[in-house]
């Protein structure tokens, strides 16, 4: 009941996160309020009599006597002033701000993205299935930031032991979250074993930060041989880096691990819809990680039969050109595979899996193995490309927790 004796009216959609912030604000300072439903799967909120009541024709719209206020945030600050009893914001000016920016995050980054109109938007052009993906790139994107933020402040409630603003908002976020769109709240963080200067690692790198994931890094010596250590064996038998741990999962291989980070997290697709793009782009991977690669990892550069071999029968100088032979065979290929359908990126103008192969090797080839990228000039404008991508940064060699200081 407002103070000029009428009751308080609300219009609302029952699954709108913004009205149920409303309703949280209403039952916490205990007002007893009219419920009016508007149906927005029905168009109810593009009735003429709606529209007057609210013009941008959303929900929740509140109803004070003569005061009419739209917009959730809005609402909620209204009901704060009028109703001052069981206060939503504290008088710690500190506190206040953190539960403001916390109200920001939701009701500016994250649910606008993932709003019915938003929604039905994304289905009628590209489908269902990116529906999904869409809201939870954007929702995990808000949820990571919102992590960060209350570390070290959250109490039994968000920012303390009080209900306060930010847990109205964020409350109707996380359970969307939860019950429609799939979120994975629990959360245990992934564990890649990798070794710096490894380029199948790299690509794993390249792949976790391009989904926004984070995880834990666990170096694995190969020059030291830690990867035939026992307890590194349970993880991988065939004694490699990288190997993902995902709870109970382990993915071995690089290939593996972003196939399965692409079945598990499908925020950031690097495979796309497109049937002949998204082979070229495995093409472009398969080149890289069976006709390249392989031939210039470190087990057959210090393998000790091979190296005695090479040694014995050519000299040791000949391992370098060995390298480069092969890299250059490869680069052949995928210069002339790339033609004609490379744009600013492998296979057009988004980054997608060949991006992630081709990147390390070409870093590879120009930092360890003096290839001449001047044979290679899709390639090499290419590597220009990926060394300004923030993702493709933080997967470098040299910015690796193991990586020597002078390497």
């Amino acid at each position: 009941m407002g103070d000029s004796g009428e009751k308080l009216i609300l219009y609302s959609y029952w699954r709108s996160t913004c009205s149920e912030r409303a309703r949280i604000a209403l039952n916490l300072k205990g007002l007893d309020y009219e419920y009016k439903a508007v149906n927005l799967l029905k168009g109810e909120q593009l009735n003429p009599e709606f529209e007057k009541i609210n013009p941008v024709k959303y929900v929740p719209a509140l109803v004070d006597g003569d005061v009419v206020v739209a917009d959730s945030f809005a609402i909620i600050l209204y009901l704060e002033d009028k109703y001052p009893q069981n206060p939503l914001l504290p008088q710690d000016l500190k506190k206040k701000a953190l539960n403001l920016q916390i109200a920001s995050i939701v009701s500016s980054s994250i649910q606008p993205l993932r709003s019915l109109t938003v929604l039905q938007y994304i289905e009628e052009n590209l489908g269902s299935e990116k529906k999904l993906q869409w809201a939870q790139l954007q929702i995990n994107k808000g949820f990571t930031a919102l992590e960060k933020l209350l570390a070290g402040v959250a109490g039994k409630y968000a920012t303390g032991d009080e209900v306060l603003l930010g847990d109205v908002f964020l409350a109707p976020q996380i359970y969307a979250g939860v019950k429609r769109f799939a979120i994975d709240m629990v959360g245990e963080k992934l564990t890649l074993y990798s070794y710096w200067r490894s380029s199948c690692s790299q690509r794993a790198r390249i792949a976790l930060n391009l989904k926004g994931l984070d995880y834990e890094y666990k170096a694995v010596n190969l020059l030291k041989g830690e990867q035939l250590n026992p307890e590194f064996e349970k993880i991988n038998p065939v004694k490699y880096v990288p190997a993902l741990v995902d709870g109970d999962i382990v993915v071995a291989d690089s290939f593996a691990i972003i196939l399965y980070l692409e079945d598990k997290y499908p925020q950031n697709p690097l495979l796309p819809q497109d049937l002949k793009k998204k082979a070229l782009n495995l093409q472009i991977a398969s080149i890289v990680s069976s006709g390249i690669q392989p031939l210039q990892n470190l087990p057959v550069l210090i393998n000790i039969t091979f190296q005695q071999y090479i040694e014995e029968n050519l000299g040791s100088e000949k391992k370098l050109p060995w390298t480069q032979l092969h890299i250059n065979k490869g680069f052949t290929a995928l210069e002339k595979l790339l033609a004609g359908v490379a744009g600013k990126y492998a296979t057009g103008d988004e980054v997608l899996l060949g991006d992630v192969f081709l990147a390390p090797q070409i870093y590879a080839g120009v930092k360890r193995f003096a290839i001449d990228m001047s044979n290679y000039p899709t390639l090499a404008r290419l590597h220009e490309a990926y060394m300004e991508l923030p993702a493709f940064q933080a997967a470098l060699p040299e910015r690796q927790p193991d990586a020597p200081s002078s390497p």
